[in-house]
């Protein structure tokens, strides 16, 4: 891994008379003798190799590490409060060879892969193991509005049958950005006035393009009924 010292060199000698003897140098400057090295960073390990007759033989040995794992993460935020349409997409380099990728979310539920789509907002922890068994832990945060498209009416039902003295007021909260409203009437204000008896549906959408749609209805009043009851007098 690009930050661990695990690297290793082990040397087979052959020929000469045997009985061989090393001298090591890393980056030039004196450091172990034996046959086997362990635990070794990166750098440039040299060796003088002798055997019992003096004769010697040199050789050079290179170690590197592999380049950090690095993530890039472009993440697509849930535009509307409930929706799964969030989006993280990752860029991988530096580590060694093929990574495996592990995700979990917040209700605990497991995903792989570099692309993740239609997901809700919350957490999502991220661990990545290179073929080299190095791990990278992080996680990734997906948002979406406070709360959702909410509306309050105010109406008013007609006063007395066959008027249009009716109307009906809505208020929206939860809302990003400008709002529109449309009426199955053709009108497009938050306010109707003088409107008669009937079922008006509405449709609401902010920026992001949240909507959210709804029906009023105005009821009419019945007819003011008498009913008469005649007692003609008793006598002449």
């Amino acid at each position: 891994c690009s930050d661990e010292e695990d690297g290793r060199i082990v040397v087979f000698p052959s020929g000469g008379n045997e009985n061989y003897s090393i001298e090591w140098e890393k980056n030039h400057v004196s450091y172990v003798t034996g046959l086997e090295l362990s635990n070794l960073g990166p750098g440039t390990y040299s060796a003088l190799i002798r055997d019992n007759q003096g004769c010697a033989n040199y050789e050079e040995f290179v170690l590197y590490n592999p380049e950090p794992i690095e993530i890039i993460a472009q993440l697509t935020d849930n535009l509307c409060y409930g929706d799964s349409k969030g989006k993280v997409v990752l860029e991988l380099s530096g580590g060694h060879g093929n990574f495996q990728i592990n995700w979990t979310d917040d209700s605990g539920l497991s995903y792989n892969g570099t692309e993740l789509n239609n997901l809700p907002a919350g957490t999502y922890q991220l661990q990545l193991i290179d073929e080299g068994n190095c791990e990278v832990d992080s996680s990734f945060t997906l948002s979406q509005p406070d709360s959702s498209l909410q509306t309050q009416i105010n109406l008013l039902d007609t006063l007395c049958p066959g008027e249009k003295n009716a109307f009906i007021k809505i208020e929206v909260s939860g809302a990003i950005g400008d709002v529109a409203i449309t009426w199955n009437t053709g009108a497009d204000g938050f306010e109707l006035n003088n409107i008669g008896p009937g079922l008006y549906t509405y449709m609401i959408s902010d920026e992001n393009g949240c909507h959210l749609s709804d029906r009023v209805e105005i009821h009419e009043l019945k007819p003011i009924q008498v009913e008469i009851e005649k007692l003609e007098p008793s006598c002449a």
